[in-house]
């Protein structure tokens, strides 16, 4: 018994490599790291500790370091990357403000926090070496409210200040002293302790406390802001700050000396003090730092290093961080740039002097770095954890015609070098450094046109170069800006859309809805916008996308409400305005339009519409975010992506074929993961040719397709089908014409499949096969098996569009029979010989109608029949079926001593043969036999249903044609002749 199968594998010839379409073009800038390199914590950095080996603890208020989810605490290596071996799990769940290495390795931290890897530890923990937390140090219900600094004693007691007035159920009033196991230490008595928060602790070389903070009295005894306690707790009234400190102590820092350096919130904001609390007038800061000091360290050589808010210290500009002389002047040989904004609230010299800087907020220098960052002696910023790609979103790709690429966002960063919001790629990725926009935008550039003669505008909510703009300005080719532009329409405006008319005029969408300005950006007052708001009314809303028919006629997309004054009323999110802005009530009159914001537009040349957002309706018909509109605003129907993949459509580009390239900044569909890019054939239909795979882990806010068909993509990603990009990549389009071919794709030697081509309407001869010998088809679809070898099935619609399938026959698959004698009963098996493990079912019958059924995975199927003394000939007939397909064979048991042969035939004298076969029109017989008997012939399909069944003369066999209406496929027949049996298979085609 044989079993062929044909198996079809789709193979989409595409003018680029096979199956490229959709992959990442890892050529464009290869030494992007992704997945958030260099990105650094996401939130304030309160605490950085340097540990012996010289890895770095960081805390603070951040919840992902690169990208990587770090509650509140992470351990770096002395490049900056995080150190993967420093497992914290859940970490903190809330911010930490303090760390401390003990000598023996394992880390104290005091923060806001109630837990640390789920476990309760109301807001002082210790950590192990690889971040688990160690449970012999235990708190019990810990402090009430926030630790906020902690220092080690030399007998490895534990101090602890803050805000907190409990301790595991005890009155310990902002001060509390600990046992190594983290219980409380009740020798350590300190009263009433302070009246008002304690910021900062630190212990002398004798032993006694330093506190500093913003209290009043200690134990009851006035003492402002500033005290010495004795190593019982108690206060000591030897220590006199007198008028020293007038306001709030935040850092104590101690020198070799004996001098204790003060930063805070009081006159000067630092100073320096003798052992005995008095002042040192050797340590002169003149007018001091203009701000708050958060932050004092020493250098091995003296020299003092303060932050916090200042920007100036004696007058001098130095925001955030400066260096001190011994003597308290501005070292000038130190400079950290001007860029620092917000605060710094921790400083730490490492053993080679370089200065690891932690702040709040965003904490710039002249790499641009958030939250923290390393400086090198002289304060110029040190390679430390390098960006790589963009460090935030990409919100507009431009591609120059030289080929250079503008991308425009909210990044700080591009490949370790400070580009605010705006930047020029070379084609391959890399930064192009002749591009230099001085200071950059502030904030977000969302959208950017290039103008004929190179100038840039680029349009958001920025100031740039620090001048204020009106939501959209121009640059030179350069990057620089360009005076002679009139910048904007309004104070206060974000503009989302950027679009050039054929006249140079330029279309400005955003939350001032829509305005047009002249080439040199003044206003244009012979544009006014109106939708029919009435004298007294006005339009709420914001226009995100714009595109204009060939007519001039100007199509807008984004969400809209109109006011006559005194109430509001819903608008379609897609409108469409005549050339001097009014409403033109001509496109998708009267209807209901698309029922929810729609955020991404673009005309097609044949002027129809794309729109997508997240409307699930335009005129009622479901169209899940993203529909075409014909020319006048009704909905194509021609056009339908069904429910399909796409969700909440960000971005829209076309293609010059006409498919349609759509980006989404949502990868789960009701908790299901889908690909955030999609291409579309021009129905609507997904391109079988573009395969995404898990495409980008964020959110595609913009698409740019190249000339050479690549797609660049730009949004909060930062990784594409798993190789890490940082926020743009560019991938490989779908060059090739791709129509899905639908229907089962499997099939039998001899039985055929159907399929269908789903591009309409089809070409009048829509189907070829490459080797007829091997498989034909026919203008329907209908495949047939015909040999072993290979075919190319090819589909062709009336657009020239092709689709090509390979069909593989890709081996024989047969059986064995055997059989032997078992207590006198017949036992036959058979035995399949084929490499696979399938499940076959058997139906066997013998003469007398018994019949038995097996469903095997076994190599080897049994049947026993229980009826010995059987007279001879016994005939069986075995139907097999496999996967869809099936075969009969029957076969004589002669012997009659149950030692069993089995035969297919029993007289040599007895021969058949059919002609022609395969045979289209029918086949005829020729038989070769010694008897005039009649000849009884019984045709069978492959599913052993009995077709025909006919008795004629052996003479007269070659004037008559058998099967001539048979459909296409294979069939056995079995030819009897008194006791003599005949079968073979024969193939209609």
């Amino acid at each position: 018994m044989r079993r062929i199968y044909i198996y079809l594998i789709f193979l989409f010839y595409t003018l680029s490599a096979l199956g490229q379409a959709g992959n990442l073009d890892t050529s464009f800038n290869p030494n992007d790291l992704g997945f958030g390199q260099g990105d650094g914590a996401n939130g304030s950095v309160k605490a950085v500790a340097v540990q012996p080996d010289g890895k770095i603890l960081i805390g603070g208020d951040f919840t992902k370091y690169n990208g990587t989810t770090q509650n509140h605490i992470a351990r770096l290596n002395s490049d900056g990357t995080p150190d993967s071996s420093f497992n914290s799990g859940f970490g903190a769940d809330s911010k930490i403000n303090s760390i401390v290495v003990q000598s023996d390795g394992k880390i104290l931290i005091g923060g806001d926090f109630s837990y640390y890897q789920g476990v309760e530890r109301n807001r002082i923990a210790r950590l192990n070496f690889d971040g688990s937390l160690d449970s012999t140090f235990n708190p019990g219900t810990g402090a009430d409210s926030s630790v906020l600094s902690i220092a080690m004693q030399a007998d490895g007691k534990i101090l602890i200040v803050g805000s907190f007035t409990n301790y595991n159920g005890v009155t310990q009033n902002k001060i509390a002293r600990l046992k190594t196991d983290g219980s409380l230490d009740s020798s350590f008595n300190i009263g009433t302790g302070a009246d008002m928060v304690i910021f900062s602790i630190a212990v002398q070389q004798t032993g006694k406390i330093l506190i500093g903070g913003t209290f009043s009295y200690y134990n009851g005894i006035q003492q402002m802001y500033f005290a010495r306690l004795n190593v019982d707790g108690s206060l000591d009234n030897s220590f006199n700050s007198g008028t020293v400190v007038s306001g709030d102590v935040r850092s104590i820092a101690l020198q070799s000396s004996g001098k204790i350096l003060i930063g805070g919130n009081f006159l000067y904001n630092i100073a320096r003090l003798n052992s005995d609390g008095g002042l040192d007038v050797s340590f002169d800061p003149g007018n001091g730092a203009d701000q708050t000091v958060l932050s004092v360290t020493f250098q091995q050589d003296g020299k003092v290093l303060i932050g916090g808010y200042f920007s100036r210290y004696n007058g001098i500009p130095c925001n955030r961080i400066a260096r001190l002389n011994t003597d308290g002047s501005l070292d000038t040989t130190f400079n950290s740039g001007t860029d620092a904004n917000i605060e710094v609230n921790s400083i730490v010299v490492q053993p080679d002097n370089k200065i690891l800087v932690g702040g709040g907020d965003y904490t710039h220098y002249s790499a641009i770095r958030n939250f923290i960052v390393r400086l090198k002696a002289n304060g110029a910023t040190d390679i430390f954890n390098p960006v790589t790609g963009a460090n935030d979103t990409v919100y507009s790709i431009v591609m120059q015609p030289d080929n250079k690429i503008l991308v425009g966002g909210t990044f700080t960063n591009y490949d370790n070098t400070k580009v605010r919001s705006i930047a020029r790629l070379n084609a391959d990725g890399s930064l192009d450094t002749t591009f230099n926009s001085g200071l950059g935008a502030d904030n977000a550039i969302f959208c950017m046109a290039l103008q004929p003669n190179g100038k840039i505008l680029i349009g958001g909510g920025f100031t740039i170069n620090g001048i204020k703009v009106k939501g959209i300005t121009r640059l030179n080719s350069d990057g620089s800006l360009d005076n002679t532009f009139n910048s904007g329409p309004g104070s206060g405006s974000e503009v989302y859309s950027i679009v050039l008319q054929s006249d140079g005029k330029i279309l400005v969408g955003g939350n001032i809805m829509i305005r047009r300005l002249n080439v040199d950006g003044s206003l244009d007052d012979s544009f006014k916008f109106n939708i029919g708001q009435g004298a007294n009314g006005f339009v709420y809303g914001y226009v995100s996308g714009i595109g204009v028919q060939s007519s001039g006629k100007i199509i807008i997309g984004g969400s809209f409400e109109v006011s006559n004054g005194s109430s509001f009323e819903d608008h379609s999110d897609v409108l469409r305005l005549n050339s001097n802005g009014s409403l033109d009530a001509s496109f998708n009159s009267g209807a209901a339009g698309a029922n929810y914001d729609v955020f991404a537009l673009s005309v097609q040349p044949d002027g129809k519409v794309l729109i997508g957002g997240e409307f699930s309706s335009y005129n009622g018909i479901f169209r899940n975010y993203i529909a075409r509109l014909n020319a006048d605003g009704s909905l194509d129907l021609s056009f339908n992506p069904g429910d399909g993949e796409i969700r909440r459509v960000s971005s829209l580009a076309l293609q010059q074929d006409g498919k349609i390239v759509v980006g989404r900044e949502l990868g789960y569909d009701q908790g299901v993961p889908v690909s955030r890019i999609t291409c579309l054939n021009r129905d609507g239909t997904l391109d079988c040719v573009f395969d995404p795979g898990t495409g980008a882990n964020g959110g595609i806010t913009s698409i740019f397709i190249q000339p050479d068909r690549k797609i660049l993509i730009g949004g909060d990603f930062t990784s594409y089908k798993g190789v890490g990009r940082n926020r743009i990549a560019r991938i490989y389009g779908s060059n090739a014409l791709c129509i899905p071919i639908l229907g089962n794709l499997s099939a039998c030697i001899g039985f055929t499949t159907q399929l269908t081509g789903s591009g309409t309407p089809a070409a009048s001869n829509p189907w070829i096969s490459s080797n007829t010998n091997v498989a034909t088809v026919n203008n329907s679809g209908v495949v047939l098996g015909v040999s072993a070898g290979t075919a190319v099935i090819t589909y062709t619609d009336s657009n020239g569009d092709i689709a090509s399938t390979l069909v593989t026959i890709v081996g024989e698959l047969s059986f064995a029979i055997d059989s032997n004698c078992e207590n006198n009963h017949l036992l036959l098996k058979v035995v399949d010989e084929t490499f696979d493990p399938n499940v076959v079912n058997f139906i066997w019958k013998d003469r007398f109608g018994s019949i038995i059924s097996r469903t095997s995975t076994l190599d080897v199927t049994e049947y026993r029949n229980n009826n010995p003394g059987l007279s001879l000939p016994l005939t069986f007939t075995v139907s097999v079926s496999l996967g869809g397909c099936s075969n009969i064979v029957t076969y004589t048991v002669l012997d009659d001593s149950c030692l069993l042969s089995v035969e297919t035939s029993s007289l040599n004298a007895f021969k058949i043969i059919a002609y022609p076969n395969p045979f289209k029109d029918g086949f005829k017989l020729e038989v070769n036999t010694l008897s005039q008997d009649m000849l009884e012939i019984k045709v069978y399909d492959m599913l052993g249903k009995l077709i025909e069944q006919n008795e004629m003369n052996p003479n007269k066999l070659t004037t008559q044609r058998i099967g001539k209406d048979y459909p296409l496929g294979i069939y056995n027949v079995v030819v009897n002749q008194g006791k003599e049996m005949k079968t073979f298979r024969v193939i209609k085609r």
